[in-house]
């Protein structure tokens, strides 16, 4: 898991933001260099990033930071219809990639008020938001919105007018206040984080604590407890979760079979995944699949 530290001051500063639709098929281009950190948030669907090195898939409420200098694409076609915000913002000031959350201290008695104190932000670079800061951070993202690509009406994207620096400069704060994490609970947020960042991209393997273990070099039990004070679920409650969640998304959004989304989202049979899906969502998968494809084809109410 890596995280991004920024010092301040100077502050990031805002460049530009938009949103974009994807049919499925469609895959994000291939860009190198920016120069410019690149928050990108799905609002539904699917996004497959590689960012240098690393490869993330992106669904609903995931956030990633693009780094400024690597190359960043998409590694893989979205298997389905994918609405994701975009904004970059940079900083003259220094910047730095770890794996780990580093605490600093604050020292009043070397602070007064001839002197500006200097402080570290750091962020995750991916990370799936809950589903209340989820949308807080989509209506700040829809606020600072400036242009609009829908992939089906290529020649057709819209723009908006600006509205001023300070505008935008003070919904960027706002929004990177909601994905910077407690720095209270950062020890065990650093486990949290990177267990949640590993299933998230293994979901469809086998993985067991023992895998998680091996990779994060710490003790399962450890790992259980750690997830649990951060998601309040144990990391198997979280991957069934995460399953779910990509298979609601596969159902709605594909026309995969049961029995490809079983293999997808790495349950171990058709019956399996059907029963474990009956038990979460309180309907087996075509059940699911049938009421909301039945719901979203509803004509508008006549009124008058």
């Amino acid at each position: 898991m890596e995280y991004i530290t920024l010092s301040t001051p100077p502050f990031p500063y805002f460049i530009h933001a938009g949103s974009a639709l994807y049919r499925p098929g469609d895959r994000h281009r291939r860009r190198s260099n920016l120069n410019v950190f690149d928050i990108i948030f799905v609002e539904y669907g699917d996004l497959y990033m590689s960012d240098g090195e690393n490869s993330y898939h992106l669904a609903e409420n995931d956030a990633l930071i693009l780094h400024p200098n690597r190359t960043h694409y998409g590694y893989k076609n979205c298997s389905a219809e994918t609405y994701f915000h975009w904004l970059h913002f940079y900083t003259t000031g220094e910047y730095t990639y770890s794996n780990s959350i580093k605490n600093e201290s604050y020292d009043p008695y070397k602070a007064n008020v001839y002197t500006i104190s200097s402080s570290n932000i750091v962020i995750p670079s991916f990370q799936t938001l809950t589903q209340d800061r989820g949308t807080t951070l989509l209506n700040l993202l829809k606020q600072v919105e400036m242009v609009k690509i829908n992939k089906y009406y290529p020649h057709e994207n819209s723009s908006q007018a600006h509205k001023g620096i300070l505008f935008y400069q003070e919904l960027l704060m706002k929004i990177l206040s909601l994905i910077i994490p407690n720095s209270d609970t950062a020890s065990h947020n650093n486990i949290a984080y990177a267990t949640l960042n590993y299933l998230q991209s293994h979901y469809s393997d086998n993985v067991t604590l023992s895998d998680l273990g091996n990779f994060l070099n710490v003790h399962p039990v450890h790992i259980i407890r750690c997830v649990k004070r951060e998601y309040d679920v144990t990391p198997n409650q979280l991957l069934t979760d995460i399953r779910i969640k990509n298979a609601r998304n596969y159902l709605l959004k594909s026309s995969l079979t049961c029995s490809e989304i079983a293999e997808m989202t790495g349950f171990s049979s058709p019956s399996y995944f059907s029963k474990v899906f009956k038990r979460v969502e309180g309907v087996s998968p075509l059940e699911y699949k049938s009421i909301n494809t039945r719901d979203n084809q509803k004509p508008p109410a006549i009124s008058g």
